[in-house]
């Protein structure tokens, strides 16, 4: 999808990057994530702009507080984005509800990323699969809490979060960090609540048990951090280059490095769930090797499926990877009564 320019800071109208309602009110604006990655931000929810306030400003204007980037309306859907039910809801997003489906997918993020990432991911299986996107502490409307830079704080509150969501089964989807941690959400729920999740598709990621030596990103200093985020190509460098924005990304990225690469897997568990390894063939933060061993990880069926690209390579084949997350959910749905 192509995006334009970038919009101007806090005090433009919301009309600029976003879809507006009949009634002239905003409902999304094209941003980006700490990556740089486009998402789509809600901004007539409350509490989901930046900052924790409600987004509204006047009668019938929205405004927004980060940089935007413009794109078609058409290509974004009308209508409510999420329910706000749950106290829970800060850690769970349902942008595309299904009361229905008989399975739920807990989708989770990259390091530096956000729910908004997997708002594609929640329409294109929408009705069939109840989507719950998480959003991590410590960015857009949650960046005035602290960051969680270890893996067992981002999964125990994880797992806290879904309680509420256990009465169907679940899956699990995670690209980059997003893996690792569904992979600790999918143990706690099979040690703690007696309940596997039905699969873990694990993205762009090498196996828990692949440990590289080698100098820790989060403990360089900014400058290091940014090149670092320009060599993974998931990032817009007009983001990297924003002085104002910076500030706000950078604790967030660095804390979400901290944790990835200060985490050890207990080598005496195994998730009694099949996963489903998706990989870049050109991704620098895990080869081949490292995503097959995955299967070390499951006393299940384990199959790896390599994608042309780098470590964002779901930005090209994201048609292809959720057509294959539909397939392997829909062959879980119980079979149609017949005769």
């Amino acid at each position: 999808m192509p995006y334009g320019g970038a919009a101007r800071h806090a005090g433009r109208s919301a009309r600029q990057g976003t879809m507006m309602d009949d009634q002239g009110a905003a409902r999304f604006v094209r941003t980006r994530d700490a990556l740089g990655v486009p998402l789509v931000v809600p901004v007539n929810v409350p509490g989901y702009l930046p900052g924790g306030k409600e987004g509204r400003s006047g009668a019938g204007t929205s405004r927004f507080r980060c940089p935007a980037v413009e794109v078609p309306a058409a290509s974004i859907r009308k209508g409510p984005v999420m329910t706000a039910t749950l106290e829970n809801d800060l850690w769970v997003r349902r942008f595309h509800p299904a009361p229905f489906s008989a399975i739920r997918l807990v989708a989770l993020p990259h390091a530096g990323g956000s729910a908004s990432y997997l708002f594609p991911v929640s329409k294109a299986l929408s009705p069939t699969v109840d989507v719950l996107a998480i959003q991590y502490p410590g960015r857009q409307d949650r960046r005035h809490e602290p960051v969680l830079d270890s893996v067992t704080d981002l999964a125990d509150g994880v797992f806290n979060a879904l309680r509420p969501w256990l009465d169907r089964p679940l899956a699990l989807f995670g690209h980059s960090m997003g893996a690792v941690l569904a992979y600790e959400v999918g143990l706690r729920l099979q040690l703690r609540m007696g309940r596997s999740p039905l699969r873990l598709f694990a993205s762009g990621r090498r196996a828990p048990s692949r440990v590289r030596d080698e100098r820790y990103v989060h403990t360089r200093d900014d400058a290091g951090v940014l090149r670092e985020l320009a060599r993974l190509s998931g990032s817009d460098p007009r983001v990297l280059g924003d002085p104002e924005l910076l500030p706000m990304i950078l604790p967030a990225v660095r804390g979400d490095y901290k944790a990835v690469e200060t985490y050890r897997a207990d080598p005496d568990q195994r998730l009694d769930a099949p996963i489903t390894v998706l990989t870049g063939d050109a991704d620098p933060m895990t080869t081949l090797d490292e995503a097959h061993d995955w299967c070390r990880h499951t006393t299940g069926e384990c199959d790896v499926k390599v994608y042309p690209g780098g470590h964002f390579y779901l930005n090209d084949h994201a048609g292809d990877v959720i057509r294959l997350i539909r397939a392997e959910l829909e062959r879980l749905l119980p079979s149609e009564p017949t005769g």
